[in-house]
């Protein structure tokens, strides 16, 4: 067994603690193989495989399934939040503050009589949008 430390072993420390996991027999078997080649235990060899890895978090959000998955929410819920807050706009919030319980009889730009009564913010947008005909020359 080779002792000596090199650049890839890592060096030995009083300060280690035992971490355990368990794998297929084919991998542990591999993972032995491989770390007799170079002259390491499997600890030592699976302790320099780590070492490499300095920033776990980000190598395992970059190379795992379930990290790629969560970006993607992620990214959708960031979309879903900025549509959000189009109707938390200020604007919006004081039409409805003054126009919340009210009831409204209009016809909207298709000709159909509609009857909405403010019961929320999406009441006072649908209140705005369908309301508003924009005339056919435009």
């Amino acid at each position: 067994m080779n002792t000596e430390v090199t650049e890839e072993m890592p060096t030995a420390s009083a300060n280690k603690v035992t971490v355990g996991f368990k794998c297929r027999p084919a991998l542990k078997k591999q993972l032995s193989s491989i770390a007799s080649e170079l002259g390491f235990t499997v600890s030592e060899f699976i302790e320099a495989l780590l070492a490499d890895f300095t920033d776990l978090e980000t190598y395992i959000a970059n190379n795992n399934p379930v990290g790629e998955k969560n970006r993607l929410l992620s990214s959708e819920l960031d979309a879903a939040q900025k549509k959000l807050a189009f109707y938390e706009c200020a604007r919006l919030e004081g039409f409805f503050k003054r126009l919340k319980n009210k009831e409204f009889h209009f016809t909207d730009y298709e000709g159909n009589n509609i009857d909405v009564t403010v019961n929320g913010i999406q009441d006072v947008f649908d209140l705005m949008i369908h309301s508003f005909k924009i005339d056919d020359n435009l």
